[in-house]
């Protein structure tokens, strides 16, 4: 009996230690998902609407010795769930953060309301990267400048093929449709294989005169030589 309730105490210690592993691993799979895209609450997993502010929390998802550190939204009902009195003896004004303060700020591209929590002596602007709820913001946010950057304003020009004038969506565009670069494309092979054809008469004429040039100057030769004869 003394066997069988070792091996069930440590089947029981086991599988304490199985659901925890995997506890923590639904936990950091929330948190990822709410990093990338706050959708969710990083916290409790609750949708979010893109109306609903944030508080963004800085979470480790890896090891002591290999950490990676991430900002994570987490809800309104969350951050309001953590906040504690500031002494034993002051327990009717709980508050969130001790030793520091909030910034209250929008996020650059989807303009939800965030609270960053940062330290009493950090006075310094924050970076645009943490004016970002979440990864997908911060992506739109940086690849924005090369957007504006590359949008080019074109000019109405005329097409090759029937005159009409068109606005091109690229810069080399010279016909207005794809029936019209067609119709063009053909006219320019046409063009080509009529210009080979005169350059190949061109080229047997040429030969022609040149045979019946040397053949001249040979009977003239032979006519010299008889006449000295």
């Amino acid at each position: 009996m003394r066997a069988l309730q070792e091996i069930s105490d440590a089947e029981r210690t086991q599988m304490k230690a199985e659901a925890r592993e995997q506890a923590r691993e639904r936990q950091t799979a929330t948190m990822l998902r709410a990093a990338r895209s706050a959708a969710i609450c990083g916290c409790c997993g609750r949708l979010l609407a893109p109306t609903d502010s944030v508080t963004m929390e800085w979470h480790n998802f890896g090891r002591r010795r290999n950490p990676h550190w991430k900002r994570v939204p987490v809800c309104l009902l969350c951050t309001l769930g953590e906040m504690k009195p500031v002494s034993w003896l002051d327990t009717d004004h709980p508050t969130y953060l001790s030793g520091g303060y909030i910034a209250r700020v929008r996020c650059l591209t989807c303009n939800r309301r965030m609270r960053i929590k940062r330290s009493s002596n950090d006075f310094r602007p924050l970076s645009r990267n943490a004016q970002c709820c979440c990864d997908d913001c911060r992506r739109e946010m940086r690849n924005e400048p090369n957007r504006v950057r590359r949008r080019v304003k074109h000019k109405s020009v005329m097409c090759r093929m029937c005159g009409n004038f068109f606005m091109p969506k690229r810069a080399d565009a010279v016909t207005c449709s794809n029936r019209c670069r067609q119709a063009l494309h053909r006219r320019a092979r046409l063009s080509l294989a009529a210009s080979d054809i005169r350059n190949d008469q061109t080229l047997t004429q040429r030969g022609v005169e040149a045979t019946l040039r040397v053949t001249a100057d040979g009977r003239q030769r032979v006519r010299r030589r008889i006449e000295r004869t």
